[in-house]
């Protein structure tokens, strides 16, 4: 069941939240009120898409997508708990206030956070995977070069083209206006004057 949870202004202008695109945010605030008392949810993108954007059309490979772009910016971890994966908000006790909290889902325990790679994402292609050998003795394995993360790291101008076309540069303008927009609205809520 959904809850009424509060937004701090504050959130307009953390660099991690502002580093995630639109929708993405959107995801963020909406997910609060879906999340049980200690900030948890199963990891589940088909529910957590019916949950928060229940009449939109978002596919679950958009929905992986905005997932994969908060674990990205440390918004949410995923962690584990009896074979069974977890989403948890991380700064959810800090930023949320329950007077008599009933968690539905185990609690995060930070020795259970998984990789960054999340179930969000979708799987790697199946294949032998390496050269076919197997395990390589200790002694003989190679370094591997890091994983890329698994989406653009750095702004709108990275993000997949969604657009129809629209060059880089005036998806830009686009979002700059926005956050312009966004940051004057935040403001002007706040009570700074614009």
């Amino acid at each position: 069941m959904a809850r009424i949870r509060t937004i701090k202004p504050e959130i307009c202008t953390s660099s991690q939240f502002v580093e995630c695109s639109p929708n993405a945010r959107l995801l963020f605030v909406l997910m609060l009120c879906f999340f049980d008392d200690g900030g948890n949810h199963p990891a589940n993108c088909k529910r957590l898409k019916m949950e928060v954007f229940p009449a939109d059309d978002f596919s679950m490979a958009q929905m992986a997508s905005l997932m994969a772009e908060l674990i990205g910016q440390g918004l949410v971890v995923e962690y584990g708990h009896e074979g069974e994966v977890y989403w948890h908000i991380t700064g959810f006790a800090r930023h949320q206030k329950v007077d008599r909290p009933n968690p539905k889902f185990p609690p995060f325990d930070a020795g259970s956070a998984r990789p960054r790679r999340s179930s969000a994402e979708p799987s790697p292609p199946e294949g032998k995977g390496g050269e076919g050998r197997g395990a390589e003795p200790v002694g003989q394995r190679r370094e591997r070069a890091p994983a890329a993360p698994p989406f653009p790291t750095h702004g709108f101008r990275d993000a997949p083209s969604r657009s129809g076309g629209v060059p880089a540069d005036a998806r830009q303008q686009e979002h700059e206006r926005i956050m312009a927009a966004n940051a004057a609205a935040c403001r002007s809520f706040c009570g700074e004057g614009a």
